[in-house]
């Protein structure tokens, strides 16, 4: 079982520590950095905030300027109803939200089909809040989190890419 000490890390114990991870830096040049997100089954997702399982090794610096979010989908997505997902930013402390749909806000289940590959850009439906604003989306360093809006998904597979500028 995981705890936090009184240092503020995070300290893994027993099984969770060969959980494999499922968010990685690619290796760019340049100032553009990308990372990618795997949900390998959306119908783990609930409808409460929380930082992605196998992703809470990865967080975003200080200052980070999101410039573009690309989703691709692995796995067509549905649900028993109109499921949406959201994605957003939380605290180091794990507990407090920045912005609970900075990264993808209510994008459809309808969208989220097998080989699709949706871009998010400012102005853009579905971009986060925190998405090509200019302004860093990250005051603090921040962990990315995931749940599912309106509804829950039945089945569902994808990758999220997050390019962003880091200071």
């Amino acid at each position: 079982m995981a705890y936090m000490d009184n240092s503020g890390l995070y300290i893994k114990i027993g099984p969770e520590v060969a959980v494999p991870e499922a968010a990685g830096e690619y290796n760019n040049l340049g100032p553009l950095r990308m990372v990618e997100f795997v949900i390998p089954d959306l119908t783990v997702l609930t409808t409460s905030d929380a930082i992605l399982k196998g992703a809470d090794n990865f967080f975003f610096p200080t200052g980070v300027r999101i410039e573009k979010v690309t989703i691709v989908g692995d796995v067509a997505a549905t649900s028993g109803g109109s499921a949406t997902l959201i994605m957003g930013l939380i605290q180091s402390d794990r507990t407090t939200l920045i912005d609970a749909t900075g990264v993808v806000n209510a994008v459809a289940v309808a969208t989220l089909t097998a080989g699709s590959e949706q871009v998010y850009v400012k102005g853009t439906s579905g971009a986060g809040t925190r998405v090509g604003t200019g302004a860093a989306a990250t005051t603090l360093p921040a962990y990315i989190t995931a749940k599912a809006g309106v509804a829950v998904f039945t089945a569902g597979a994808v990758r999220v890419r997050v390019e962003f500028y880091r200071p």
